[in-house]
C-alpha cells in the first residue's frame, strides 16, 4: 500500500539476488517480466526501486501481465515467503479468485478460492481438502501480497464443511427395503 501511494505514477523495478524479476507500472496495473529468468519465483532478497532505463531494457515489453495476477503467481511460486506471511491457523476471507499460471496445482487453487471466498479457518480447510496446512498458508500468503484478503473473526459466518444428512426419502427407502425382506423371510 505504501509503495502504491508513494510511487503511483512511477515504474518500479523488482529484483532479488538473481537479478531483475520485472518492471511494474502501478498506474496502468501491468507488469513486464524478465524473460531470461527460468522460473517466476524469488527469495528473501526481494526488493524494489524506481526503475531506471537500464532496468527497463532487461524486460520484454511485448508480453504484458495484469499486475495483481503477476504478483500473486510470483509469490505462489515462492512458498518459503508466502507461508511466512500468514498465521498458521488464522481465519481469512479473500475478495476475488486469483488467476493461477500453475497448471499442476490449478485444481487445488480453485478449491481453496471457493472455500476462502466464503471465509474460513486455515486448518479446517486443509483438513477438508486433505492437503498440507503449508499449501493453504502458501495460498493465503500469496493473496496477502496483492491485498486480496481480510482477517475475519472466528465467530463470523464462514465456510464449514458439508455434513451429509440422510433425507427422509433415503430413510423411507431403507425402512421399506428391510420391511420387505422381513416379510419375505417371515421374520
Amino acid at each position: 500500500n505504501n509503495l502504491y501511494k508513494k510511487h503511483h505514477d512511477s515504474k518500479l523495478h523488482i529484483y532479488d539476488s538473481q537479478g531483475t524479476i520485472a518492471i511494474l507500472d502501478l498506474a496502468k496495473n501491468r507488469a513486464w517480466a524478465n524473460d531470461s529468468r527460468f522460473k517466476l519465483s524469488t527469495d528473501f532478497t526481494f526488493d524494489c526501486e524506481i526503475a531506471s532505463i537500464d532496468a527497463i531494457t532487461r524486460v520484454n515489453r511485448k508480453q504484458t501481465y495484469v499486475l495483481n495476477d503477476f504478483i500473486w503467481n510470483l509469490f505462489w511460486n515462492t512458498p518459503d515467503i508466502a507461508q511466512h506471511l500468514c498465521a498458521p491457523d488464522g481465519h481469512y476471507k479473500i475478495y476475488y479468485w486469483p488467476k493461477p499460471n500453475d497448471q499442476q496445482h490449478k485444481k487445488i487453487i480453485f478449491q481453496l478460492s471457493a472455500c476462502f471466498i466464503q471465509g474460513g479457518k486455515i486448518s479446517t480447510i486443509a483438513e477438508q481438502l486433505n492437503i498440507p496446512i503449508e499449501t493453504v498458508q502458501r495460498f493465503i500468503g500469496a493473496c496477502i501480497t496483492i491485498n486480496n484478503f481480510k482477517k475475519i473473526n472466528a465467530w463470523d459466518p464462514h465456510y464449514s464443511p458439508a455434513v451429509k444428512q440422510e433425507t427422509k426419502e433415503e430413510v423411507g427407502f431403507i425402512k421399506s427395503f428391510f420391511s420387505n425382506l422381513r416379510q419375505k423371510f417371515n421374520l
